[in-house]
């Protein structure tokens, strides 16, 4: 095989050799389909809209953007002059989230405190005890440590941002979810959902859910604009239509 470069994206563009002269030249002068992920002109949004308390922001799936929009959210309140913190209660498999937010957010908190309870695999918690006999959180004494870290933060910050793991029904424990967590905390919720394809579907089930345990919801924000997929042009009218909540901010897919 070998690499031409695409013309107009100046990348390379795999090529096998055809059984004759003529498929080759068909190969090389078709026009090259960029698959690749590419992030739209702009990067504007308006976070205006998201007026500055305490808020947990849980998402429609893993890999939405819940650290992305906590840091950015996060940033847009400071930048507005209100002291704000930020914790992920739940992480697995590493602390990755907790040190973007630390970072971003130039956090003096020590990892543990914005991060109180770690699985150590990469899976939802409770799979971690499937896989995993030895010393993992248990239900109770890590519920007790995520709510004392979260009442120091309140004490120090104005405002605190609180990202959850995975969307609400991820099981922590044996019959006990995400959700069942975020009821204890007392705030609003804060829904990010991928702005493309198959949101509408995911973000009513999120919202339903919420509902359905009498949780506040906020407000929902729509990441990852590309500009490229022609559900983003009425995904949000349909998902306010049918959720009855509004979409407060749509954030185009950018890097922070």
């Amino acid at each position: 095989m070998v690499y031409f470069p695409a013309l107009s994206a100046g990348k390379y563009t795999e090529i096998h050799f055809a059984s004759s002269i003529y498929d080759t030249i068909y190969h090389i002068l078709k026009p090259m389909k960029n698959t690749r992920k590419t992030s739209v002109i702009t990067n504007k949004y308006d976070l205006s809209k998201i007026l500055p308390e305490n808020y947990f922001i849980t998402a429609t799936d893993t890999d939405v953007g819940k650290t992305f929009v906590a840091s950015l959210l996060g940033k847009y309140y400071r930048s507005k002059g209100y002291i704000t913190g930020a914790m992920k209660p739940i992480a697995s498999g590493d602390r990755s989230d907790a040190i973007l937010l630390k970072e971003k957010l130039a956090l003096t908190d020590s990892i543990e405190t914005i991060n109180p309870v770690l699985f150590d695999l990469p899976l939802a918690p409770y799979s971690c005890f499937l896989e995993n006999k030895g010393d993992l959180p248990t239900k109770e004494k890590a519920i007790e440590k995520i709510l004392n870290k979260y009442d120091f933060l309140k004490k120090k910050y104005e405002i605190v941002l609180v990202e959850g793991i995975g969307g609400l029904l991820v099981p922590l424990w044996d019959k006990y979810y995400l959700v069942d967590l975020i009821s204890l905390f007392k705030i609003p919720v804060l829904i990010v959902a991928k702005a493309g394809l198959g949101t509408i579907n995911h973000t009513l089930l999120t919202v339903e859910s919420l509902k359905k345990r009498k949780i506040p919801i906020y407000g929902i924000i729509l990441n990852g604009f590309s500009g490229k997929d022609i559900s983003e042009n009425t995904n949000k009218i349909v998902i306010e239509k049918f959720a009855g909540i509004p979409v407060l901010a749509t954030i185009p897919y950018m890097r922070l």
